[in-house]
Formats: structure tokens, sequence, C-alpha cells
């Protein structure tokens, strides 16, 4: 009779990890001939855009020739604002995605076990760190490209890799404690606040800082982007299953949505996020039949959805804020790209009928009406946007800015009405890897109606 025996040593993680490593050699080995077909041609435009990236000046498209439409030159508080936006979104990007997840069998079988898990999630900490810093540093350089600053643009990069590394440590934090998540999302609300405020111009008068102060400030911030990630390694040990699974689905998602390359599964997790977070809310009955009913569910949807009404908010503004970046002959396709933002955020009812013939069955009647009826909340939510934007726009053109709520609502019916891709099309093989053209051109539906609005735009405010 077989026995088994206890031991009270067990291996590594890094062990571990070498084992997984020579398993999946072993039923994966590695071709570098396909790797390059498939990798050839993102990693030649990657090492193109890097390189341009670097090798330009502080300020080098800072001149009217160089913006859209002929904007003139970024002021410093402006882009720190820009700057500032951005990393709040950046902030929001990592608190959405974990920013430690694994899969499922990962967490069945590898961190189930007795285990290290501070030495198991190390290498995935420090990725997640590098990949963090990379962002703040890509942002920050993007800044410096449109504002002129006193000093070279790499220290400005440095600082950027630091804080962009500090939101991923303390995001690990914020997975961990339920009230270091409140503080993040508080400091997330009160930065993109400030950059705002920035953009904004509200406070023109206000006197510049000293190389001093902008000194200790920039000092501080490195030092506290330390400290996050000290304390995020630290927390690694305390990380529960739940919390390591918080955001693994929507990884998942992003995973599929870049390879399969089709945004509607990474649109479709989001949309289930979305309704999990919200929970369950009270059932009423509708006081209208056929289209005004639907009409009625989908306004009940969005009104549910306290997001799609905070992105209009923001839509709202975003046009005043960008008139201090671009010149008018640019705000037009500014006002247009926020319209068809909206209209997609609102769209979400119509994108549910389209995808189904037998969610259209269940209805009943013809699927123009029930496609009509869906349509009548993303109209209305870009009437709201044109109404508040009409003062800004008071100087374009009437073409120009009479086209903007039909090109959004057309784009959103075209991109919602896209068959399923179809992947045995045309693809086209260059020295530098496969290009899927027959994809390409399922995808660029909708979009294609919003670049050629854009450009007939900018042809008659030229």
């Amino acid at each position: 009779m077989a026995t088994i025996v206890l031991t009270a040593s067990h291996p590594s993680a890094a062990s571990i990890r070498r084992r997984i490593r020579g398993w999946r050699r072993e039923r994966q080995p590695i071709d570098l001939g396909d790797h390059l077909t498939v990798w050839g041609l993102p990693i030649f435009v990657g090492a193109g855009l890097l390189w341009w990236l670097i090798g330009h000046e502080s300020g080098a498209m800072s001149f009217s020739n160089a913006l859209p439409g002929g904007a003139a030159k970024v002021e410093v508080e402006v882009g720190f604002g820009i700057t500032m936006i951005a990393f709040a979104a950046l902030m929001k990007a990592i608190s959405e995605l974990g920013p430690l997840a694994i899969g499922s069998t990962n967490r069945h079988w590898l961190y189930s076990s007795p285990v290290s898990r501070g030495a198991l999630l190390a290498p995935r900490f420090a990725m997640s760190t590098t990949f963090g810093a990379i962002g703040g540093l890509v942002l920050v350089r993007m800044s410096t490209l449109f504002t002129t600053t006193p000093v070279p643009w790499w220290w400005c990069g440095l600082l950027g890799a630091a804080l962009g590394a500090g939101s991923v440590g303390f995001g690990v934090v914020r997975q961990q404690d339920r009230h270091a998540a409140t503080l993040y999302r508080v400091a997330i609300s009160m930065i993109a606040s400030i950059g705002a405020i920035c953009c904004a111009g509200v406070f023109p008068s206000t006197p510049r800082v000293s190389p001093h102060v902008a000194l200790a400030l920039a000092v501080g911030a490195i030092v506290a982007s330390g400290v996050g990630v000290a304390l995020g390694a630290y927390r690694l040990r305390h990380l529960d299953a739940v919390s390591l699974s918080a955001g693994s689905d929507l990884l998942t998602a992003l995973r599929a949505s870049t390879t399969m390359i089709d945004g509607s599964i990474l649109s479709a997790e989001l949309a289930s996020r979305t309704w999990r977070l919200m929970g369950s809310a009270p059932s009423r009955r509708f006081r209208w039949n056929g289209a005004k009913a639907l009409i009625e569910a989908d306004f009940r949807r969005v009104h549910r959805d306290r997001g799609a009404v905070r992105l209009l908010g923001y839509m709202c503004v975003l046009p005043y804020v960008s008139g201090a970046t671009v010149s008018a002959a640019a705000i037009p396709v500014v006002v247009l790209l926020c319209a068809v933002t909206v209209a997609g955020r609102f769209g979400r009812g119509l994108r549910d009928v389209n995808a189904s013939n037998t969610f259209r069955a269940v209805f009943g009647g013809s699927d123009a009406g029930i496609r009509m009826a869906h349509l009548a909340v993303p109209a209305a939510a870009v009437s709201i946007l044109f109404m508040v934007c009409l003062p800004i726009l008071w100087h374009a053109s009437v073409i120009a800015v009479t086209i903007i709520p039909v090109v959004a609502l057309l784009a959103l019916y075209r991109s919602t009405s896209r068959p399923p891709l179809d992947y045995g099309g045309l693809i086209l093989t260059t020295p530098f890897g496969q290009i899927p053209v027959d994809m390409i051109r399922q995808l660029m539906r909708g979009p294609l109606v919003v670049a050629a609005a854009a450009f007939l735009q900018f042809a008659v405010g030229m």
C-alpha cells in the first residue's frame, strides 16, 4: 500500500518559475522566424516612434506650423495641466487592471500552495512597475514636445518615470486595503481637477514658481514615489486571492482584443463590469408600449449608469479646455470627437440589439424600428453636448458645425451594425511583418466617417 510522505520543505518560487518555463519550452518551442513575422512590424514601428521621441528637443512642436490647425505655442501651465490629466488617466487604468492580476489557473494551482506569495509576485510587480515607469516617461515626453521647459526634457522624463512607478506601487496598496482604495480614488480626482484648472487658465495672474521651489517639489514627488514602490513591494505578501483576481477578467479581455484585433471583446467586458459594480436596482413597470418602451428602457439603463453622465459632463468641458492648445479651425474637430465618444458610451443599447438577431426577434416589430428606437438616447446626449458647445463654435463655418451631430450618430450606427469580423480576408506580407488589410477595412467602418468629416471641417475652416 502506497503512503504519502509529508515533508516540511517545499520548492522555492524561483525553482517553480524555472520549471514552468522549461515545460513551456518543451510544449511550445520558440521559432524565431514565426515571431519575427508576427512582431516584426510592431517592433519596427515602436523603435521608430521611440527614436523620434528621444531625438527631439524640448518644445520642438510648440510652433504654429506643428500644432493642429495652426495653434500658438502651448504655455507651461497648460502643458502641466495636460500632463496631470494624463497621469490621472494612467492611475485610473492601473486601478482598473489591478495592477497585479492573475488568471484562474495560476490562482488555483500555484498561488494556493504554501510557497511565499511575495516571492511569486515579485517578478510580476517588477514588470508592472517598469511598465508604469515607461508610461510616465512617455506621457511627460509627449508634454515636453509641445511645451518649452527651462530644463532638459530628460530631467522631466525621469520625474515622470518615478511618478509612474510610484502610481503602480500605491496601486498595489490600494488593491490590498479598502481605505487606501478610497484615498487612491480621491487622489485621481484631485489630480484631474488640478490639471483641468491649469488647462482652463483660471488663475492667469498666478506668479511663476521659483526654480528652488520646483526642485523641492520634484524631489518630494520622487521620494513619495519611492515610498509607494517600497510599500507596494511590502504588501505583496498580504494580497489574497480575491484582490488578485479583481482585474483578471479585464486583463484577459484586453489581451483577447489585442490578439483578435476586435475591440468589442473589451467593450463587452467593460459594460459587464459596470453592471456588476452597479449591483441590483428596483424594477419598475413601463409606462408605454412598443417603441416608447424601448426608449424608456434605454433611458433607464443610462440613468443607472452614472459613468455615462459623468463622461457627458467631461466631454462638454473638454472643448473649452482645449481652446488653449488648438486654434479656432481645430475646435470643431475636437467637438466632433467628443460627440463621437459620447455617442459610443450612450449607444450601448444599440450595440446590443445590433449584435444579435435573436435579441431583436424577442422584441418583435421591424429591425429598423428597433434600431431607430435605440438611437433616441444617443441622439439626445449628442444634442446636449452640441448645444453646450455652440458658444465656442459660433465663429466656425456652418458646414463644419452642422455635420457634428449627424456624423456622430452615423459613425455610431455604422460601428454597431458591423458584422462579425472575417479573419479569412486579404493579408499583406511585408519584410516587416503581416498587415491584415481586410480586417483593417472592416474595423474602419465607423472611424472612416469621422475621419472624412474631420478632413472636411479642416478644409472649410482654413
